[in-house]
């Protein structure tokens, strides 16, 4: 009896421990085929551009290729939720902004809920561009303010989604000066701009990467900026805190797996997609975009992440519409 017992327990300590050398083993051939990044915006908006740069140089630095899947619609909400559709592998990861995981769950019902997703880096925050048409006769953000206080909800503007950074930077604009807009939502940044640019709405508030070319081709007219400082690529153009606003508005972009993916395969994916972030050659590219690298690693971004929810917690039942 004691012999088959001793058997037993004998054969279970084996099976565990053969079981944690497969285990370290799968951990250390991690990533041993690509990943894929989904991008829940369509093509040509900030989140695709800033993508592009990470890819020539992925396979080097996250020891695989690195593929960019784009699933617009929904404001975000389809790309984020088909993450969770996903193995939790660590093969899947999302790059998303604020709105998508942070504001959309406070104003409506969404299919995941913020501790679904873990984070693995910020990749940087980033003010909006206030811009109108070519054709517009708004020279500055005081003459649209005028405006649009005289006839409030006649003019629109026209954002990449409901909730997207660009429409959280206009409902900044609406609290702080007291506007009344009427919101024209697209699946995407770069229709927006086309609207702008062609004048079916009024105002945009793209990010600068988004419009730059348009800015230099004057179609579009940059009348102020969200960030809490003037952008170097716009010394001239004022920022909104100038003007009269008391915050700025400075979205984030960052890259999450999904809920239960492995600790020693999130701690592989934070090191590595910090090394990217930080490489001086995806530094050199967002620049030329217009943006710069804020990066957080995924603790301190959680932290962030949590208060960035609390201050829109509150300030949404203001301003939601």
């Amino acid at each position: 009896m004691f012999r088959t017992v001793k058997r037993t327990w004998l054969a279970v300590v084996v099976a565990v421990f053969a079981l944690s050398l497969l285990t370290g083993c799968a951990s250390e051939k991690f990533p041993s085929k690509p990943i894929t990044m989904i991008i829940p915006f369509s093509a040509g908006g900030a989140n695709d551009m800033m993508s592009r740069p990470m890819i020539p140089i992925a396979k080097d630095i996250l020891g695989q290729p690195l593929s960019v899947s784009l699933m617009p619609g929904a404001s975000g909400v389809t790309g984020s939720a088909a993450l969770l559709n996903k193995p939790a592998d660590g093969y899947t990861v999302l790059f998303v902004t604020e709105g998508p995981l942070t504001v959309l769950p406070i104003v409506q019902e969404v299919p995941y809920q913020r501790s679904d997703f873990i984070p693995i880096a910020r990749v940087n925050t980033s003010g909006m561009v206030i811009v109108t048409g070519k054709n517009s006769p708004w020279k500055t953000l005081q003459d649209a303010i005028d405006a649009v206080k005289k006839e409030p909800g006649k003019y629109a503007f026209a954002t990449a989604g409901l909730y997207s950074t660009p429409h959280m930077a206009m409902l900044v604009l609406e609290n702080e000066f007291g506007l009344s807009f009427k919101h024209v939502p697209f699946d995407g940044g770069g229709a927006a701009n086309v609207a702008v640019a062609s004048g079916d709405a009024a105002l945009g508030a793209p990010n600068l990467s988004v419009c730059q070319a348009l800015l230099a081709s004057g179609d579009l007219r940059a009348l102020a900026v969200t960030s809490s400082e003037r952008m170097p690529e716009l010394p001239d153009v004022p920022t909104i805190k100038e003007l009269g606003a008391k915050v700025s508005a400075e979205p984030w972009r960052g890259i999450f797996v999904r809920k239960g993916t492995p600790d020693d395969i999130v701690k592989i994916l934070r090191e590595r997609f910090g090394k990217l972030l930080n490489d001086e050659k995806y530094v050199k590219e967002l620049e030329k975009l217009g943006e710069h690298l804020g990066y957080l690693d995924g603790p301190d971004f959680q932290k962030a992440w949590d208060a960035g929810y609390e201050y829109w917690s509150q300030v949404l039942g203001k301003t939601a519409k």
